[in-house]
């Protein structure tokens, strides 16, 4: 329920909170602009990290090589269900332990592909193939801080232009 409400409130809603973080505010701006609800209602929005990150004025917790490999797990049975063509990874931290993941499992896959840098994060991408269904993943920059949404979509726009026409 609560990854329900933050997308109603951040996302749809466009509010502003006192977090430090523009996640939603350049999702909304790199996608949809002037009209959030248009992006939101076309897209499947997953937490890969299963569990709350603490965070307060003395800890910024970061996710460990369990919770990677947590989110993998529970993303395969989620594309099982869903059948999606694209996936989209706002964060390429994720990316370091996908052939990790998929080479102990029977996903067919191709390996993640690391390809030029923008604001100082690589573009990575691979592909994984589930039931006959061949899904494309794309991994960005998490959008919270110094993301370049322009650079970004650009970017998408060149490995896959028909997912930013659907998305924009």
């Amino acid at each position: 329920m609560f990854t329900r409400w933050i997308i109603n409130e951040l996302a749809l809603e466009n509010r502003s909170y006192s977090d430090d973080t523009n996640f939603f505010k350049t999702i909304n701006k790199m996608f949809s602009k002037d009209n959030p609800e248009k992006f939101w209602e076309k897209i499947v929005f997953y937490n890969f990290i299963q569990r709350a990150m603490a965070k307060n004025d003395k800890l910024n917790e970061r996710p460990v090589k369990a919770d990677y490999i947590i989110g993998w797990e529970v993303f395969f049975e989620l594309i099982s269900i869903v059948k999606p063509d694209v996936c989209l990874f706002l964060g390429s931290s994720m990316a370091n332990y996908f052939n990790e993941y998929v080479i102990k499992s029977d996903v067919e896959h191709i390996k993640v592909i690391r390809e030029e840098k923008i604001n100082a994060t690589y573009f990575k991408q691979s592909k994984v193939k589930i039931n006959g269904l061949e899904t494309s993943l794309y991994f960005v920059k998490h959008p919270s801080k110094y993301f370049s949404a322009n650079k970004w979509l650009k970017k998408l726009k060149e490995k896959n232009t028909e997912l930013v026409k659907h998305l924009t």
